[in-house]
């Protein structure tokens, strides 16, 4: 509720847009750190080279200048590094990106295009499906961490 509170009171779509994908809202973010008002988080430059596309491809360019390489890989990769895991993005290589920026918003939503891709390809189906990495508590709970 605070992300959208927030990203409602912006005066702008680069502040809101920021507002939804910032771990804190602007505004509490500045003043922790003893500001006025919070820094642009994107180069103005940036924007501006942005703001001519359509919504749906300014956000998905931005995302992949910014979030994914800032938040998401940075992650994923200090994880991988700390517990020694082979890591693979390979949806990740500059022809796909490309060849799905390119294709109109409905048709990429979800994984769709890609499994039909695969499929076309002959590549064999995945052997199970994709599960998270899942804390057993309630096993915990049940078993060895349980207070008698």
């Amino acid at each position: 509720m605070a992300k959208l509170a927030s990203a409602l009171a912006c005066r702008d779509h680069w502040g809101a847009y920021q507002a939804l994908q910032g771990v804190w809202p602007a505004a509490e973010a500045a003043q922790l750190c003893g500001l006025e008002e919070a820094p642009p988080v994107w180069p103005p430059e940036l924007l501006a080279r942005l703001d001519h596309q359509p919504s749906w491809l300014r956000y998905r360019l931005l995302d992949m200048l910014s979030f994914l390489p800032d938040r998401m890989l940075a992650k994923v990769d200090r994880a991988s590094m700390h517990h020694g895991l082979e890591v693979r993005v390979p949806l990740l290589d500059h022809r796909v990106a490309e060849l799905l920026l390119s294709l109109p918003p409905g048709l990429v939503r979800g994984k769709r295009v890609l499994r039909d891709a695969i499929d076309r390809l002959g590549a064999p189906p995945p052997p199970r499906r994709k599960r998270g990495f899942e804390v057993p508590l309630a096993g915990w709970l049940r078993g060895p961490l349980r207070d008698d």
